[in-house]
Parts: C-alpha cells; sequence; structure tokens
C-alpha cells in the first residue's frame, strides 16, 4: 500500500513574485479592453493585490489619458500612479480631458507625446504645452503635433510650438509637425540627429540662404507635404540643406494654391543623387513619363513605387514601354522594382503595352531554375493599376495575367468585365 504524502500541494500564491507577476503580464497582453485585467486580477486577494499594483507593466499598456470621459477619471489616476517608473504614451486630441493637469507632473515618463487641436483650442494647447516643466523630458522618443483645421491662423500654430520647454531633439527618433512654419521644422530637422523617421505638413515660405547642410545618418523614413504658391519655393529649401545617407522611404505631396504648372524634377534629383539608400518613393502629385524617368534613373534601388501619372495621351504607353526589360541593356531602368502601383488612372491605354512591361519582369519558380544566371531585373511581387473607371481589357491579356496569378504574382487591375 503507497503512502500518502502529508505535504500540502503546491498553491498559485507559493509562487515567487517575479513569475507570478510575469504571468499577469500575460494575462494583460490578451485584454481586449485594455485595461480590465489589472483591474480584475487586482480583486480577486490581497496577495494578488499586492503584486499587480506593484507590477509596472500592467498599467503602461495603452495611451494616456483614456478613455476621454469625465467619469473615468479615477482609472487614469489608478494606472498613471502604478505604470511609474516606466515610459509611458500620451495623446491628447484638443486637450480638454481634465487628466491633463496630472499628467503634467509626469513629463518624466513620456516616451510618446501627441497634440492633435484646432483653432478653438489653441489657447488650451499654449496653455499645456508652457506648463511642461523645462528639462524633464529625458525619455521622449516620439513628438507629434499635430493641427488638423486649415482655418487655424500660421502665427498661432507658431506660438504654440514656441511654448514648449526646453525639447530634447537630438534624442527623438520619430517627428511629426503639421501647421508649423517650414524654417521652423527646418531647424528642428537639423537638430535632431538620432532621428529614423519624420513627417511635416507645412504651409509655404519663401527662400532663404542655405547657410549649412546637415546630415541625419540615422533617418530612414521621410514624409513631406508641402503648400505652395507662385511666390514661395517647392521641395528645393527642404532638401539641399540634408543629406540622408541611411534613407529607404520617402513620400512627397504638395498643394498648388494657384493653377500653374511646378516642375518636381529639378527639386529631386540633387537630392536623390546624395540618397543612393532610396527603396520606396512615394509622388502624391501627377507627373510625367518623361519626369519619372528621370527620377528613376537616379533611384538604382527602388523596390516600390507608388504614382500618378498625366493622363496626356500616350503617357502610360510611354510609361510601361521605358519598364520593359529589353535583354542586352546594359543598365535597366529601375532594376531592383518589384512593386508598382499607379494610382486615379483616368485614361484608356492599350493593354499590350502593359502586358509586355510585366512579362518583361516576370518568370515561374521552374524557370527561375533553369537560368544559367540570375535576371538583371529583380521579377514583380505586386502590380496595382488603380483605375477612376473600368478600363477594357483584351481577353488575351485576362488569360495572360491569370497565368501570372497562379504562378504567385499579385496582380491588382479594374477591368469592364469584372
Amino acid at each position: 500500500m503507497g503512502v500518502i504524502s502529508s505535504k500540502p500541494l503546491c498553491c498559485v500564491n507559493d509562487l515567487p513574485y517575479e513569475l507570478l507577476s510575469y504571468i499577469f503580464h500575460l494575462a494583460r497582453l490578451e485584454d481586449p479592453d485594455r485595461y480590465g485585467v489589472p483591474l480584475l486580477l487586482a480583486r480577486v486577494c490581497s496577495h494578488w493585490r499586492r503584486t499587480a499594483l506593484n507590477t509596472p507593466w500592467l498599467w503602461v499598456e495603452q495611451e494616456f489619458p483614456f478613455p476621454e470621459k469625465n467619469p473615468e477619471m479615477p482609472l487614469n489616476i489608478l494606472f498613471l500612479e502604478h505604470s511609474a517608473p516606466l515610459p509611458i504614451r500620451v495623446r491628447f486630441v484638443n486637450i480638454h480631458h481634465p487628466f491633463s493637469n496630472l499628467l503634467l507632473h509626469t513629463p518624466h515618463q513620456w516616451k510618446s507625446l501627441v497634440v492633435m487641436y484646432d483653432h478653438v483650442y489653441a489657447q488650451t494647447v499654449r496653455v499645456f504645452l508652457a506648463g511642461i516643466p523645462p528639462r524633464k523630458l529625458a525619455t521622449l522618443e516620439n513628438f507629434e503635433f499635430r493641427c488638423y483645421d486649415s482655418t487655424t491662423e500660421q502665427s498661432a500654430n507658431i506660438s504654440v510650438l514656441s511654448c514648449l520647454p526646453l525639447t530634447p531633439w537630438a534624442q527623438l527618433t520619430h517627428l511629426d509637425l503639421s501647421g508649423v512654419f517650414a524654417q521652423d521644422c527646418i531647424n528642428i530637422l537639423g537638430r535632431s540627429e538620432k532621428l529614423v523617421s519624420a513627417a511635416f505638413y507645412t504651409p509655404p515660405w519663401l527662400e532663404t540662404e542655405v547657410q549649412s547642410t546637415s546630415v541625419l545618418e540615422y533617418m530612414e523614413k521621410l514624409k513631406l507635404c508641402l503648400q505652395i504658391t507662385p511666390e514661395f519655393k517647392g521641395f528645393d529649401p527642404w532638401l539641399r540643406r540634408f543629406t540622408f545617407p541611411a534613407l529607404k522611404s520617402i513620400y512627397l505631396s504638395h498643394y498648388i494654391d494657384e493653377d500653374y504648372e511646378w516642375p518636381i524634377v529639378p527639386d529631386i534629383i540633387p537630392f536623390l543623387s546624395r540618397t543612393p539608400t532610396l527603396e520606396y518613393l512615394h509622388l502624391v502629385n501627377y507627373v510625367s513619363s518623361e519626369d519619372i524617368r528621370q527620377i528613376l534613373h537616379h533611384t538604382p534601388h527602388l523596390t516600390e513605387l507608388y504614382l500618378r501619372l498625366w493622363d496626356n495621351e500616350g503617357e502610360l504607353e510611354d510609361f510601361f514601354q521605358a519598364l520593359c526589360y529589353e535583354p542586352g541593356i546594359r543598365v535597366p531602368l529601375a532594376p531592383q522594382l518589384q512593386s508598382l502601383c499607379l494610382e486615379e488612372v483616368n485614361t484608356n491605354f492599350d493593354d499590350r503595352f502593359l502586358a509586355k512591361m510585366i512579362r518583361s519582369r516576370w518568370w515561374a519558380d521552374s524557370q527561375f531554375v533553369e537560368m544559367d544566371r540570375p535576371m538583371p531585373v529583380a521579377r514583380w511581387k505586386r502590380v496595382d493599376i488603380d483605375f477612376s473607371w473600368l478600363q477594357s481589357y483584351s481577353k488575351a491579356f485576362d488569360h495572360e495575367m491569370e497565368v501570372y496569378q497562379s504562378q504567385g504574382l499579385e496582380i491588382l487591375y479594374s477591368s469592364a468585365d469584372a
């Protein structure tokens, strides 16, 4: 007959604090309500409550404040108190939440600060920013300041930004500014030497003398959205001030007040010549096939391209022909290109040009195995033609695209027969 041990079974409360705390953390990751699990764990028993309240990572998995309702004020206070000393993310829309004053006591914890406002709350934003204690943003990495009301006066935007305390620009890794004078954005960018990504939405500005060129060696992603008028300049005052030796992605967009043509190539080409690592290019505004050919000649490592082409007759066919790989070409255009998206195509074209372009840069896996040497161009991964209306395609084109799709190519296009 076996001997029954008198040793009591292990209880969950006998688990070391570190293990129980980690189990709580795993449960927190599965919390669909973002704050329900910590509250539930803290109500089970006194031991679990002590463990939960002394586990800071349970209380920082959301942005502060949450939710934007006055009755939830105690929740914000509870989470903020027990999140210390871990970094937190702060996000305000118009800064009218009563929790904002309490957050001003915790800037040393802020990892991310996002402020979005319109002109109605401009003064409230000024007061909040001015109330941030100086030299306390030691953990700040991400700063986003967005004015989403186009009627806001530029002077009001600048005064709001000037209310910031001494901001440690040199330690930021992400920066997003909207509605701030371009010259101030440029000055800030020049001091933010550790940036990895940045986005700017700026009003127009007059050209000024270039004092020096700054090198941002960590920048990988840049987004510029500018307002342009006949009296003001385009991207050139921005781009010629900076060199980004590690830049992989750039998004360019401009808004023109007057009905006039603004050439993009003179602004972009010198910059691209200094940016040999570029892999992703997104041009929001319409360009000609000749412009894009010049741009592609200076981006040999480009893998993804998003653009709009002018609706002039023959523009699409010229572009497709330029991208065709012809055996024997010493330096093919965009040899690393794998993804192409043409946005808002507003004109019909001969689908034979598109089929030829795709065919010249596509081969099945079985064909690749039989090749004696690698192809001098990359194989397509994705081709997306976004039409404003339905384009008529021949049956031969549809059949050929179906074959490519069955071989693994992702092709998105609209058809009159769809």
